[in-house]
């Protein structure tokens, strides 16, 4: 998990984000398939909807250290 943490943190934002939206639809399709009893492997559900969740705070960290660069210089 620490090496999969340093390679999202290595991302730039366009392709954090771009991670975001493919992670999304996974975590849509899944959720379908469960609903529908051809997925087989239930364990993905949560490992995407973590990774979702680890991608939205590396977003959000971002944000916020560009926010406070821009209040400080002002």
């Amino acid at each position: 998990m620490a090496k999969e943490k340093q390679n999202l943190r290595a991302l730039s934002d366009a392709e954090r984000q771009h991670m975001l939206m493919e992670k999304t639809e996974d975590m849509f399709r899944y959720r379908l398939q469960f609903a529908t009893g051809q997925l087989g492997q239930n364990h993905l559900l949560r490992e995407t909807r973590r990774e979702i969740a680890r991608l939205k705070t590396l977003i959000r960290e971002s944000q916020l250290k560009k926010d406070g660069q821009q209040t400080e210089s002002k």
